[in-house]
């Protein structure tokens, strides 16, 4: 199936990999049919040559630097590279999300009536529990100041005026800070509310605080809170969208890390060097 959305619009596609596990290929399979090409980028410092596999075709190109590049630097590859075949729009994709219940055919009809002329990205409604589903309600869109990477449209003449995703940020924030520039720039972000995407964020844990309060939180490794808390700080001073929604994210990680976290020792560390590189304009991808 060639997915043109309307006369002379085709949309690619990307989805980003980072060690995929088993649910990656049947969350690709959910949108691969609706989509004119696939790129495939993949992070994973030692790919799996089983799992490329199973997506070698016409439909799809596999891209791989055998390291991980970071989230801002793969769309930007791959968005130019779609640039140069003639797209104008790219629907974007995490390994853990995929649509459901014919949601993805209603996301592509919205992206058929709106004004490209002015829309930066066409965004669905994000969900974390698999099985909700849109209201199917396709006509109803509202502006937002700012989505997640996943299952967006993005209009690539935005992509281009906009001068791309911010590489130094490497992996978080790299959607707020996308999204406000576009915004400052003269575009609209669009949420339809009738479409959802479903996610599988992170691993679920359990604590109870004090004895007495169980806590469930979405936990990552420590080196998440470097990225959260450096390009977060970055984002408050430099945008005025969202700041309060900014400063809690930032407030909120910094308090799951000390409270709720393992090896706490090691993520106070890493929370001091984001300050720090922050304050010292230290910037792209860092190791500890």
């Amino acid at each position: 199936m060639k997915a043109v959305i309307s006369k002379n619009l085709a949309l690619a596609c990307v989805v980003i990999l980072y060690y995929p596990d088993e649910n990656v290929a049947s969350n690709i399979k959910s949108y691969i049919d609706f989509v004119d090409h696939l790129y495939i980028y993949d992070n994973t410092e030692n790919p799996s040559q089983k799992f490329i596999r199973q997506f070698k075709n016409d439909k799809t190109t596999y891209i791989s630097n055998n390291s991980n590049n970071g989230i801002a630097a793969a769309l930007n590859y791959v968005c130019n590279t779609a640039i140069r075949s003639n797209y104008k729009i790219m629907l974007t994709m995490d390994q853990d999300s995929f649509f459901d219940n014919g949601d993805l055919q209603n996301f592509l009809k919205v992206a058929a009536i709106i004004n490209w002329n002015e829309v930066g990205i066409l965004t669905p409604t994000h969900v974390f529990k698999v099985g909700i589903a849109g209201n199917k309600n396709v006509s109803t869109l509202k502006s937002v100041n700012s989505c997640m990477t996943s299952g967006n449209i993005v209009n690539l003449k935005a992509f281009e005026d906009n001068n791309g995703f911010n590489e130094d940020f490497f992996i978080d924030h790299v959607d707020h800070e996308y999204c406000y520039r576009l915004i400052n720039n003269g575009y609209k972000i669009l949420e339809s509310s009738g479409i959802s995407l479903q996610h599988n964020l992170g691993v679920l844990k359990k604590k109870k605080i004090l004895g007495l309060w169980e806590v469930t939180f979405v936990s990552h490794s420590p080196i998440r809170s470097y990225y959260y808390i450096r390009n977060g700080l970055f984002v408050y001073k430099n945008f005025d969208i969202e700041k309060k929604i900014i400063l809690k994210l930032i407030v909120k990680d910094i308090i799951k890390s000390l409270l709720l976290e393992d090896c706490k020792r090691r993520r106070l560390k890493i929370i001091k060097t984001a300050f720090f590189d922050y304050l010292n304009n230290v910037w792209g991808k860092r190791t500890f």
